[in-house]
């Protein structure tokens, strides 16, 4: 399954065939990208992509975020403040499971999503 993000994290839509199946969340994704006249983000089966205006993608980094108080999602959860990025998928699903166990965070308020 695939999912299209805005640059900061807001869902566009989802719920997409992922690439494995056919092409349709790339070709939706750049259609969007390019009626909006700004890059998303594609997360599609443990992949993610960036998705530029003109149709261009390029694979991209992850980064951890924590949903605070006010119910944003945030990059300033961090204890001492500040945003908490991984190269992999993988790295940024431990990093989330270390803040559970460390910190106390609630897996829902954790996500980790394409930079």
């Amino acid at each position: 399954m695939a999912t299209i993000y805005t640059i900061d994290g807001d869902i566009i839509t989802d719920g997409l065939q992922g690439r494995a199946q056919c092409d349709e969340a790339l070709q939706l994704a750049q259609r969007i990208a390019a009626e909006r006249d700004e890059a998303v983000e594609l997360h599609d089966d443990g992949s993610a992509w960036r998705v530029e205006p003109d149709g261009s993608t390029s694979e991209a980094g992850y980064l951890v975020e924590g949903r605070g108080e006010s119910g944003r999602w945030s990059r300033e959860y961090v204890e001492a403040g500040g945003s908490a990025a991984f190269a992999t998928l993988e790295a940024a699903e431990a990093a989330i499971d270390d803040l559970i166990d460390t910190c106390g965070f609630e897996r829902h308020n954790l996500r980790a999503r394409a930079l």
